[in-house]
C-alpha cells in the first residue's frame, strides 16, 4: 500500500511538473508553437513518457483550465455560504483577483487562446470552453443576486449588468496591472481594489447603488 501511495504521489508530482513546464512554454511561445517535444525536454523526460500522462496539448490546456478558482463550482460554493451577501461578494472578488494575478502566465495563455486565431478545431473548442466558463461564472452570480430575499426589486437585466461589471472589472485590473504594465501586485493592493469595487457596486444593504 505504501509503495502504491508513493507511486501515486510521484505520478502526481510529475503531472504537476509537466503542467508548469507547458504553461511556461505556452506563455512564451504560444500553444501552436510549443510542441510536445519541447514540453518533454523542459521536464527532462522522453516524449513517450509525456504521452503516458497527457494525450496532447489540448488535454494539457483543459487541465490548466481546471484551476479551482477559475471554476464555476467555486463561484457557486462561495455564493452558497451563509455569510451576508456583501461578505460573499468580497470573498469572491478577492479570491478571483488573487488567482488571476498570482498566476499571470495562466491568465495570459487563456486570454490569448480565447482571442487568437485558431489553427486547429480542437484549439477552437478550448477557446469556446474558456469563454463559456467565463460567462458561466457571470450566470451563477446573476442567479444568486436574483434569489436574494432583500433584492426582490432587482430586475434581471440589472442583475446581469452587476455580475458582468464585477468580473469584467476584476479582469481589467489584471489586464492593466499584470499583463500590460508587468507589475507584481501585492495582496493588499488586490484586496483594496476588490473591496472598493464591491463597495462601489453596493450602496446601502441590499441596494444596487450604481445600477439604480
Amino acid at each position: 500500500m505504501a509503495r502504491m501511495t508513493a507511486r501515486g504521489e510521484e505520478a502526481s508530482n510529475k503531472r504537476e511538473a509537466i503542467l508548469e513546464a507547458a504553461l511556461r512554454l505556452f506563455a512564451e511561445h504560444g500553444v501552436d508553437s510549443a510542441s510536445m517535444a519541447d514540453i518533454a525536454r523542459a521536464v527532462g523526460i522522453t516524449k513517450p513518457t509525456l504521452y503516458h500522462y497527457f494525450s496532447g496539448k489540448i488535454e494539457i490546456l483543459e487541465q490548466l483550465m481546471a484551476e479551482p478558482y477559475y471554476s464555476t463550482d467555486y463561484v457557486a460554493e462561495v455564493l452558497r455560504s451563509d455569510a451576508p451577501l456583501e461578505d460573499r461578494l468580497r470573498q469572491l472578488a478577492m479570491d478571483y483577483l488573487d488567482a488571476i494575478c498570482t498566476r499571470p502566465d495562466l491568465g495570459h495563455v487563456l486570454l490569448r487562446e480565447s482571442l487568437g486565431n485558431a489553427k486547429h478545431s480542437a484549439t477552437d473548442a478550448i477557446k469556446k470552453k474558456f469563454v463559456r466558463r467565463y460567462m458561466s461564472r457571470i450566470d451563477v452570480l446573476e442567479a444568486c443576486l436574483l434569489s436574494e430575499p432583500d433584492w426582490e426589486h432587482l430586475e434581471r437585466p440589472r442583475a446581469r449588468l452587476f455580475a458582468e461589471i464585477l468580473f469584467d472589472s476584476l479582469s481589467l485590473f489584471w489586464l492593466r496591472r499584470v499583463l500590460v504594465q508587468g507589475d507584481e501586485t501585492t495582496e493588499s493592493e488586490r484586496h483594496t481594489y476588490a473591496d472598493g469595487l464591491i463597495e462601489w457596486l453596493l450602496r446601502d444593504s441590499g441596494r444596487v447603488g450604481v445600477l439604480e
